[in-house]
């Protein structure tokens, strides 16, 4: 699936965003290993934090 196709299949993420307070995304550590001049291999690793007050406690997903 190509990045246009992917982004056509993703729900609607600003509404889906919306609903938190607030948000935060990290991409690290990550690492490129070039492997010639027009190629490249890259690991990254994602953590999201989404905050959503409620009264239920742990406000934190």
């Amino acid at each position: 699936m190509d990045a246009e196709a992917t982004l056509r299949a993703m729900p609607d993420r600003e509404a889906a965003l919306s609903r938190f307070q607030t948000t935060q995304h990290m991409i690290l550590p990550y690492t490129i290993e070039f492997s010639g001049p027009d190629e490249a291999t890259s690991i990254a690793y994602m953590y999201a934090q989404h905050f959503l007050p409620n009264d239920k406690g742990d406000s934190w997903l």
